[in-house]
């Protein structure tokens, strides 16, 4: 079972509080439902019997949430919102499922740079295994190489 970051401040962002009630049900359903890069497979049918929300179409579902979800195609989302609960915006190579993350990402097409910690550069995600290998074999760790840089 997937564990999930939520900003505990949402009922008190105005967007989030002028949702319709079977909104906001939806809003958290995505959030749960996506994978841990944010990414998520729109599936109406599904939505409406787990939430119990009906009418729902993909066409609602990108009326409401057009400033919050990035549609890829007609039923695939990305929430960017996602990386920033639970990463705090900051991927780093040196984590295994950050990594995993990125790539997704990138497969995606989606621009990494806003979601990377401020030290760290793509080649540092793009060269990780023969990265890791230089500085293993030299004694040396990714917050060594990081302060020589």
């Amino acid at each position: 079972m997937a564990k999930r970051f939520f900003d505990n401040k949402k009922y008190e962002n105005p967007w989030f509080r002028n949702l319709t009630p079977q909104m906001k049900c939806v809003y958290d359903y995505c959030i749960c439902e996506c994978d841990h890069a944010g990414l998520l497979r729109l599936d109406p049918e599904a939505i409406e019997f787990k939430t119990g929300v009906k009418p729902l179409t993909p066409e609602i579902i990108a009326e409401t949430f057009k400033d919050k979800f990035i549609f890829l195609s007609e039923n695939k989302i990305f929430i960017p919102k996602f990386i920033y609960w639970q990463y705090k915006n900051e991927l780093t190579p040196t984590n295994a499922v950050h990594r995993s993350v990125y790539q997704i990402l990138k497969r995606e097409g989606i621009s990494v740079a806003n979601f990377l910690a401020p030290y760290v550069l793509e080649g540092d995600f793009e060269e990780w295994g023969t990265l890791w290998k230089t500085l293993k074999d030299g004694g040396r760790s990714y917050n060594d190489y990081i302060r020589d840089r």
